[in-house]
């Protein structure tokens, strides 16, 4: 009996997890980047704040917009602002993303340099689902810059995510 009560308990949770990631579902996170975990050569390590939505287009593809502000000591030190796919593999909540983002922010030397770039950004995560509609996220992160290798950015982020 307790075999039987736990396959349905695990086919209940697999069958609502999957309904999350359905075709015109909305998506909603909040993340706190790098936490002191990202590494660039062009700054020390740093905090950022990462607001990010999106809009599944197809079940388990979402196209994703994202804002964010990194934050050096008390000055800001970069904004970015970008789109992405993300494709969540086999409904069980780990996904894959890929986009390009823009990039503008002041480099902390002697001397402030600011500067614009374009850049890649790959990521891996996965939805910890705390409810039906409430995630925790963490995810690591890669940002190839065309300007200047050393403003690449490696990175991790934790956030909470809502699913409309």
């Amino acid at each position: 009996m307790k075999k039987l009560i736990f396959t349905l308990f695990a086919l209940l949770i697999s069958a609502s997890s999957f309904a999350q990631f359905e075709r015109d579902k909305i998506y909603v996170n909040a993340s706190l980047t790098g936490a002191g975990l990202s590494y660039s050569t062009a700054s020390e390590l740093n905090m950022g704040l990462n607001a990010t939505a999106g809009l599944f287009f197809e079940d388990c593809w979402a196209a994703v917009a994202e804002a964010d502000l990194n934050y050096a000591g008390k000055k800001l030190q970069e904004f970015g602002a970008g789109a992405s796919l993300r494709y969540y593999i086999i409904q069980n909540g780990l996904y894959l993303g890929l986009g390009g983002r823009y990039q503008h922010g002041n480099l902390v030397q002697e001397e402030r340099t600011s500067f614009n770039d374009f850049q890649i950004k790959a990521e891996v995560g996965y939805a910890f689902f705390l409810s039906r509609t409430v995630t925790v996220e963490p995810a690591v992160y890669y940002r190839h810059s065309f300007k200047d290798n050393d403003l690449s950015t490696f990175g991790l982020k934790v956030g909470f995510g809502l699913y409309f």
